[in-house]
This record gives C-alpha cells, structure tokens and sequence, in this order.
C-alpha cells in the first residue's frame, strides 16, 4: 500500500510536470510581483477551462459560463501584468492588442451570463 508521503510526492511531480520548467514557470528577469502574476494566470486559465467544459456538457448552468468568463478576463489582467513586468516595461500597444480586447469582453460576457 502506497504511504501518504509517497502519494503527496506523487502528486507533487505531476503538478511540477505540468506547470513545467522552473524558469520557464517563473518568467526568467521578470520581478517578483510579474512571476505572481504569471502562477496566478496559468490557474485562472486552468479554472476557466474546466468550467467552460464542465458548461458545454450541461447547457443548464450559464453560470458556470459567467465564472468561466470572469476567470478568463483575470487571466487576461494578468497577461498584461506578466507583459509589462508589471507595468515597468512599456510594450507597445500593437503586442498588447489581444489582451486589450479580449480582456474587457470577456469581463462584458461574463456580466451578460450572470445578468441574463
């Protein structure tokens, strides 16, 4: 029978793999409050997609939609933190345009769903 220490190392490697290299995760000379940013945007993205998912096998709960879009548009203000290094570094607005976009109208869609 497999130890709680064993199942927790286990565990802990698969989340290692998943969220991949250290640097990689970290955001290399990114500072700390970006690399934050970054942990907590790869999670809101997890999240979203899971309700989204979770949202298309059953059409009776929109709500999960609206969480699902709320979540993506926190994704989206983290991008721009990530990016910016938060908001050390100007990037010009032509790389940021996705983020601009999508960000606010995830935020509206997410409204629509709670509202409608």
């Amino acid at each position: 029978m497999m130890e709680p220490q064993d199942k927790y190392r286990e565990v802990e490697s698969a989340l290692e793999k998943f969220w991949g290299e250290e640097d990689l995760l970290v955001g290399k000379g990114k500072s700390t409050p970006a690399q934050i940013a970054l942990r907590f945007r790869n999670a809101m993205v997890l999240l979203a997609a899971i309700l989204f998912l979770l949202s298309f096998a059953s059409n009776r709960y929109p709500i999960l939609r609206a969480v699902g879009y709320l979540f993506g548009a926190i994704a989206y203000i983290c991008e721009i933190m990530v990016l910016t290094d938060c908001f050390k570094v100007k990037i010009p607005h032509n790389e940021l345009f996705m983020p601009y976009c999508f960000g606010p109208l995830y935020l509206i869609m997410g409204v629509g769903y709670l509202v409608g």
